[in-house]
C-alpha cells in the first residue's frame, strides 16, 4: 500500500498505492502528517484508483501539497478512474520549480482526467522529462 524511503539526512521518496477506500483513509492519515509537519518530499509516486468524488478530491489535495514543495524533483502519477472524473492541480506546472521529471499514466472507463489551464503561459519551469497522460 505505501512505501516510504528515507536515507539518513536525505529527503524522502513517497510511493503510494491506493487500491480502495480503506487504503485511501490510511494513506490520508500519513499525508496529513507530511502536511502538518511540512516534511519535504523529493520524489512522489502515486498509483491510485479514483472510485468516487471523495477519492478524487483527496488525491487532488495530496498532489497540490506535493507540487508546492520546493524539494520536489520527480512526480509520477498513475490514475485509474473507476467512479469519478479527476482534475490535475495546476500547481504541477506553475509552482513546482525544481520538477525535472513528470510522468502521467492511467486508464479510464466513463470518466475523464482534466487539466483546465493554458499550459504555454503557466509553466514555471518545464520538466526535463514530460510524458503525456496515456489513457
Amino acid at each position: 500500500m505505501m512505501m516510504h524511503t528515507r536515507r539518513p539526512s536525505a529527503i524522502p521518496t513517497l510511493k503510494l498505492h491506493v487500491l480502495n477506500t480503506n487504503h485511501l483513509k490510511v494513506v490520508d492519515l500519513t499525508m496529513n502528517k507530511y502536511i502538518r509537519d511540512n516534511i519535504p518530499i523529493e520524489r512522489f509516486d502515486l498509483d491510485i484508483r479514483i472510485e468516487n468524488p471523495e477519492s478524487a478530491f483527496v488525491a487532488e489535495n495530496w498532489i497540490r501539497f506535493v507540487a508546492t514543495k520546493s524539494s520536489l524533483r520527480e512526480l509520477t502519477l498513475k490514475i485509474f478512474l473507476i467512479g469519478a472524473s479527476f482534475t490535475l492541480p495546476y500547481e504541477i506546472l506553475t509552482v513546482a520549480k525544481n520538477l525535472t521529471k513528470l510522468k502521467l499514466s492511467g486508464s479510464r472507463r466513463r470518466h475523464s482526467v482534466w487539466m483546465n489551464h493554458l499550459l504555454e503561459s503557466t509553466i514555471a519551469a518545464p520538466p526535463t522529462t514530460f510524458e503525456d497522460l496515456a489513457c
